[in-house]
């Protein structure tokens, strides 16, 4: 059984509809998770390009 946030009840994964959404969510999932790595990745090259330090956040905490 397979139960998931912001999906009414149990997965069916034999009905073919159930299964092509949850393929379509995880693929989603993934493409977010890629995306906020990438920008991640940006914001350190810009830091560090900055010559600010890299592990320091920038909302005022020392």
């Amino acid at each position: 059984m397979l139960v998931s946030y912001g999906h009414d009840g149990p997965w069916d994964l034999g009905d073919a509809a159930d299964e092509n959404r949850s393929a379509m969510d995880v693929r989603g999932a993934q493409t977010e998770v890629r995306a906020i790595r990438c920008r991640n990745r940006d914001a350190t090259v810009k830091t560090c390009a900055a010559g600010r330090p890299e592990s320091q956040p920038s909302y005022g905490f020392p």
